[in-house]
This record gives structure tokens, sequence and C-alpha cells, in this order.
């Protein structure tokens, strides 16, 4: 049987006080990345995170009119641009809102919108004021 060197040992890893303030720090950063997506209201990021991606489901309905130019309503459907689903959870969100708005006006206006959402089961909740033209109002006509 092979006999073992006297006095030898093995390296411990991680006994040393920057590693212990290393493995700390790393943990508190994992902690926190996902909390200040935990803590919003999730009507305005539903999903950013995977932990939360399907924690909460979301439904919107929306509907656009753009006025023609003989004063003639003519419905938008915003499918028709954003052809999946999930494009369409992307754009819903008060942050993302005026951006496809302002892409709807370059097309000529004035254009409204109703966009509700609702985090299963509240109440839909108003995102846009249906009253207020997209293509002039502050805002896009996105709620705060």
């Amino acid at each position: 049987m092979p006999r073992m060197r006297q006095g030898f040992s093995a390296p411990v890893l991680g006994t040393g006080r920057a590693s212990r303030i290393f493995v700390v720090g790393y943990l508190l950063v994992q902690v926190a990345l996902p909390l200040r997506t935990l803590l919003r209201d999730p009507v305005d990021s539903p999903g950013d995170f995977g932990w939360t991606m399907y924690a909460d489901l979301v439904r919107c309905g929306m509907a656009y009119v753009r006025v023609g130019p003989d004063g003639e309503d003519i419905e938008i459907d915003p499918r028709a641009f954003l052809n999946r689903a999930s494009r369409i959870g992307r754009v819903l969100r008060r942050d993302r809102l005026p951006h496809f708005h302002a892409w709807l006006c370059e097309g000529g206006g004035p254009i409204y919108a109703d966009v509700t959402c609702a985090v299963v089961p509240a109440a839909p909740r108003a995102l846009t004021d249906p009253d207020v033209d997209l293509c002039i109002a502050p805002d896009r006509g996105v709620l705060r």
C-alpha cells in the first residue's frame, strides 16, 4: 500500500474574507435583479423576467379607430400589424404603447384607442383615454 506524504493537505477554497464577501455579493445580486421586476405593476411588466413569465394571467382588450377624411370611422385591427399574441403582449404596455401609437399615426390621423388590461381576476384598467386623439396627445394618449 502506498504511503501518504506527511504534512500534505489539500487547499480549502473559500475560507478567506474576500471569498466570503464575493459569495455574499454574488447571492445578493442574484436576488436583487428579479426583485425589481417582481415589485412592479404586472400590467406594466408582464413577463420581463423568466420567474414571473407565466405567474400572472394578463388579459387585454383593444379597439383602435381612425377617422377618415369624410368623418367615417375606420376600425384598425392591431393584429394585422402584430401577427402573434406574443408581439401584442409586448406592445400593450404603458412604456411601449406611445411608440406603437406614433407608428400608427404615420399613416394619418386622427386615431382613437380604447386599450384595457387586467391581471386576472382583477377588474380591467384603462391604458389609454378613448376620447383623446393619439396623434396629437402628449404620451400618445397613454394614461399614467
